[in-house]
């Protein structure tokens, strides 16, 4: 299997995960995934989030969100997190970079 943050809802640092989810990364509960991304295996921890993700009048009930195991420091020096794509299955989103805007309608 071959990592692609673009398939997961959110990846998170440590602690962000923990206030997001009331949930320890540690806990043996939650589920774990093994991935390959540039050469290095990494484990990934999946928590579900304990309120919603809203974009504008777009909202994701309880999203689950990703913690990722292991020395990444480099990848979150100056974010907060990575959002992929899964937010948004069977959606559209919209780009208006001319007029700096983004849009997300259903997909039928």
């Amino acid at each position: 299997m071959r990592y692609l943050s673009g398939i997961h809802a959110l990846n998170l640092p440590c602690a962000l995960l923990t206030h997001l989810t009331d949930r320890n990364p540690a806990d043996p509960t939650l589920q774990r995934s093994v991935a390959s991304s540039w050469g290095n295996m990494l484990t990934l921890v999946r928590a579900p989030m304990k309120g919603d993700i809203k974009l504008g009048n777009y909202a994701v009930s309880q999203p689950d969100v990703y913690y990722i195991d292991g020395d990444v420091s480099t990848l979150f020096s100056h974010i907060d997190g990575i959002m992929g794509n899964a937010l948004f299955f069977n959606h559209t989103v919209i780009l208006d970079l001319k007029n700096m805007r983004f849009g997300i309608i259903e997909t039928k």
